[in-house]
């Protein structure tokens, strides 16, 4: 008997997204290491462990996500990056101007709180809602650098922490970075085992893999979704779960190192944010899958008129990130 078709077509398609997550491994390793060094083993030291790193948190970020409902997770992806911004940003102005530890950590809720609320208050179920949280994102955006110069002049202790809200792996090195890579794997693989098996546990574990990428990398959460939505994609509705996971957790780790490898051949060596460097390509595609969440919520009318001020403007916004990354 002959397999169905999605079935068929996600495991093919599934050998193209390893082979092409392996591409984008490749790449990135070959990025990392374009600089010239004295001796072979400096940029051993200097990259190996921020790579695996990545791998690692990108690895445990997606696959947890390709376990839970990923129909509302931009939403969600859009709140993790105002908290990481306006967290950060509060850090270092409390750091900057109160000069103390206690007024900076409160601060930081300040900052994320109000970053939080501020994607709510403009987040709606009008589709000219869409603009606003436009404006908003790219403000973080561009809030995120001036925070981030600030924090790297002082990375001991909170400035540290602000650093690592804003999404960073370049102080991760040796066995540590190995071990966290070898818990990445395990815990992929079990969730994996537990869907095929239909096993409990799964959500336990992905929660588990959650905290293991955060901790890692910091709230990075848009490669989780965008791993397992590749997957899911790519794999089809009728895949099994396993597949899916695993593809998520190898296209995670994929993306991951590739926006920390990509950011640093752009400047020279500079070890920016992940968050912002991820924004280049999330903020775009959040903005396009919130059009047409919207567009259910709020009817398909509007006639093209929106439609098509809709579409500029995300336009514009892609055109303009890209213009500042170059």
């Amino acid at each position: 008997m002959s397999r169905p078709a999605e079935q068929s077509f996600g495991g093919g398609a599934g050998l193209l997204l390893a082979a092409g997550s392996l591409l984008a491994a490749i790449v990135s390793v070959l990025l990392s290491f374009r600089v010239p060094f004295p001796a072979f083993d400096l940029p051993l030291q200097a990259n190996t462990g921020r790579m695996l790193a990545a791998a690692a948190a990108g690895m445990a970020l997606a696959a947890a996500a390709a376990v839970r409902d990923p129909s509302r997770r931009p939403l969600r992806e859009a709140y993790v990056f105002a908290l990481s911004v306006g967290g950060a940003g509060g850090l270092v102005l409390g750091l900057v101007y109160a000069g103390g530890e206690f007024a900076a950590v409160g601060l930081g809720a300040v900052g994320a709180g109000a970053a939080m609320a501020l994607v709510r208050l403009v987040d709606g179920h009008r589709r000219i809602a869409n603009a606003g949280l436009a404006l908003v994102l790219v403000a973080l955006f561009f809030a995120a650098i001036p925070a981030y110069l600030a924090a790297s002049t002082d990375v001991a202790g909170l400035g540290g922490a602000a650093i690592w809200l804003l999404g960073d792996v370049s102080r991760a090195h040796g066995a540590g970075a190995v071990a966290v890579l070898l818990l990445a794997v395990v815990g992929c693989a079990w969730v994996a085992w537990c869907a095929e098996a239909g096993r409990g546990g799964s959500a336990t574990v992905s929660s588990l893999l959650v905290g293991l990428g955060v901790g890692i990398a910091g709230p990075v959460a848009f490669v989780g979704w965008a791993g397992s939505s590749l997957a899911r994609y790519v794999a089809g509705p009728a895949a099994p779960a396993s597949r899916r996971i695993v593809l998520s957790a190898v296209a995670g780790a994929a993306l991951l190192m590739l926006a920390d490898a990509v950011a640093r051949r752009l400047v020279g060596g500079y070890a920016p944010p992940l968050n912002v460097t991820i924004a280049f390509v999330a903020i775009p595609a959040f903005l396009w899958w919130n059009r047409r969440r919207l567009r259910r919520e709020a009817g398909g009318g509007g006639g093209w008129l929106s439609g098509g001020f809709e579409a500029a403007v995300i336009a514009v916004i892609g055109a303009g990130l890209m213009a500042f990354a170059y």
